[in-house]
């Protein structure tokens, strides 16, 4: 949507390879090496921090590793805004963050606060997105909801759900 608004776009990421987008400027490096990110941020006005362990089990099995980037990507973000002319930080949050009971809900929480205080300081808008279930094309996490699902009703499976089926829960395709 953004390439088709007549953005540029700037796309880094640890990972995925896509090839599919060839107008982006892509740099593939570690949300934690200092070149990549303060270059990758330099020109730009907005960032859109997508980057997060959002398995919630995986988190609550693996806090260190989940906080670390879950709360650390957002310092890291923190670091290259206030080296570039970056005016607005987009954040996806989480839902889990609106009353955290996982690791997952409270390492979004810090990481949005984190945003939201330093960067204040430096005049930088922050928007953060309180996203649910977010799935779609590239999903990876066999574990998550909406593939479970599908791969049941693909396979006449009785799908398995947490607590006891009486959650309700948003999802939102992108």
């Amino acid at each position: 949507a953004l390439l088709k608004a007549g953005h540029d776009v700037v796309g880094f990421d640890v990972s995925v390879a896509r090839e599919d987008l060839p107008a982006v400027t892509w740099y593939w490096a570690d949300l934690f090496d200092d070149g990549p990110i303060v270059h990758a941020a330099a020109g730009c006005d907005v960032i859109i921090h997508l980057a997060a362990h959002a398995n919630v089990r995986w988190c609550n099995a693996n806090p260190n590793a989940a906080c670390r980037l879950n709360i650390g990507g957002c310092q890291r973000i923190t670091y290259a805004t206030a080296l570039s002319s970056v005016k607005r930080v987009i954040f996806s949050s989480s839902c889990a963050a609106s009353s955290p009971q996982s690791v997952y809900g409270w390492s979004k929480l810090a990481g949005m606060l984190l945003l939201e205080s330093n960067l204040a300081e430096l005049g930088v808008n922050v928007v953060s997105l309180a996203l649910a279930n977010v799935y779609g094309p590239g999903e990876q996490d066999a574990a998550r909801v909406v593939p479970a699902l599908i791969r049941a009703a693909q396979t006449d499976a009785t799908p398995t759900l947490s607590f006891g089926g009486k959650l309700s829960r948003d999802f939102i395709h992108a």
